[in-house]
């Protein structure tokens, strides 16, 4: 690299594992050929109220609960470096289920 910046490679594209209707269980790949431990830092935004949460993860996967019931959402997952470099996002977006009538 002829900047001399340490560039972080994203993880690989977001896979949806299960949906309740409150609840999304999502999973990446770490990125290719890095060696040094790595956090990833997934943020989710509920489109109808534009809410944006976060949590930073040292693990390919998360369950995210208390979601909104029959909402869409879009998910995005970075990488993080030890030495602070973070790479660009890989995004997707799902709805959650709609919630059970008893």
């Amino acid at each position: 690299m002829s900047s001399g910046r340490y560039v972080v490679s994203p993880p690989g594209q977001i896979k949806i594992l299960s949906v309740t209707h409150d609840a999304v269980f999502l999973s990446w790949d770490p990125p290719e050929g890095l060696t040094e431990s790595l956090r990833f830092r997934v943020t989710w935004k509920c489109e109808s109220t534009g809410d944006l949460l976060c949590s930073e993860v040292p693990v390919t996967n998360l369950c995210i609960q208390g979601l909104t019931p029959g909402v869409k959402y879009e998910f995005t997952v970075a990488t993080i470096s030890d030495s602070g470099g973070q790479s660009t996002s890989v995004s997707t977006t799902h709805a959650t289920g709609k919630a059970s009538s008893f």
